[in-house]
């Protein structure tokens, strides 16, 4: 996937896959992934995780290989992918207000 540097140096850039290595811890257990502009370095938020959000992926992986779901897992399906966004949400309203802070 190709991204615009928008931020930064204004050039695009090819995106394959979101490495390990673009991972910054944060407090109370919270791993930030980002990617990061090869051209001059700026960092774009991708995803946040938690112990609670990875237990929640791994009930959604284990409901989307059954087959022929139930209403009721759908729904609860439904629900975990729902709370994942807004908590991926909240992580990143908390993480702009540390920069904000910091002075970054």
């Amino acid at each position: 996937m190709k991204l615009l540097c928008n931020e930064g140096c204004q050039k695009e850039f090819e995106v394959n896959e979101i490495k390990s290595n673009g991972v910054e811890k944060l407090p109370a257990n919270v791993d930030r992934y980002y990617i990061e502009c090869p051209n001059c370095g700026k960092e774009y938020t991708s995803y946040f995780l938690d112990e609670t959000m990875r237990e929640m992926q791994m009930e959604i992986r284990h409901l989307k290989n059954k087959q022929n779901l139930k209403i009721k897992q759908k729904n609860r399906m439904f629900k975990l992918t729902n709370k994942l966004a807004a908590m991926n949400a909240y992580y990143m309203n908390v993480y702009q207000e540390l920069v904000e802070k910091s002075g970054q």
